[in-house]
């Protein structure tokens, strides 16, 4: 409603600009320390929930990996049977010259970290032709290989199939071959010097004492085994 005196006109009611020139500056100082709180919020969150995304990129991308290096490590276990299924069919007496000991032989990897490099690596590609990995093998005729923990120094004729100990270390050149494999039974023997328990018929065959009733697959009383190179380096004296 306008009423004009004097040539002056008067507004009575509201403003124009409605009621927010009547609030105080107090109330629009916390109005807007709520908006920034609430905006750091959202900011926080924001981060957090890039940082979260993050990380899940990270882990999906190692677990990619270590799948696909689990794959290409059987695929290596599953082509050395492939070669010893092979070499099995054709013959069943072992030569160096066979495809099982020279297709995996190279120049280029030590699988066995000996510190000599015998072995090659083979690539693994996806389907598109691309390299996700590689992989090396050795394969090894462990029964070429002879159980000191099972070797006798003097086998009996009565232990079919025993090692002989003493002829073993006179053919790889140990001088003292005799002595050597004799220090080796002391030591498997344990403190008492014997098989079994001293002076105790373990087996039950009514002899005391013998070669065979050291077992290292079920050791008695004292007896032991050589765990590692290191033993047998100190017990038989020979050079690493």
């Amino acid at each position: 409603m306008t009423i004009t005196r004097a040539g002056r006109f008067y507004f009575r009611g509201r403003s124009p600009l409605g009621e927010n020139r009547n609030v105080p500056k107090r109330e629009r100082g916390i109005a807007l320390l709520i908006v920034v709180s609430m905006l750091t919020v959202v900011g926080i969150m924001g981060v957090a929930f890039a940082f979260s995304m993050y990380l899940e990129t990270q882990a999906t991308r190692q677990f990619v990996a270590s799948t696909q290096a689990r794959y290409v490590a059987e695929g290596g276990v599953s082509h050395a049977w492939t070669l010893l299924d092979e070499d099995r069919q054709g013959s069943r007496i072992d030569e160096a010259s066979e495809s099982w000991t020279e297709l995996p032989s190279g120049d280029e990897a030590d699988v066995d970290d000996d510190g000599e490099v015998e072995s090659r690596w083979w690539l693994v590609a996806d389907a598109a032709q691309e390299p996700i990995g590689r992989y090396a093998m050795k394969i090894s005729d462990e029964a070429g290989k002879a159980n000191l923990n099972a070797a006798q120094a003097e086998p009996s004729a009565q232990g079919a199939g025993a090692i002989d100990l003493t002829m073993l270390l006179e053919q790889v050149g140990i001088d003292d071959a005799r002595e050597t494999a004799q220090a080796i039974e002391r030591y498997r023997y344990g403190d008492d010097e014997r098989p079994g328990k001293a002076h105790f018929d373990d087996d039950g065959d009514g002899a005391i004492d013998e070669p065979e009733e050291y077992q290292p697959l079920a050791l008695r009383h004292d007896d032991r085994l050589i765990e590692s190179l290191e033993d047998l380096v100190t017990i038989a004296g020979l050079d690493a």
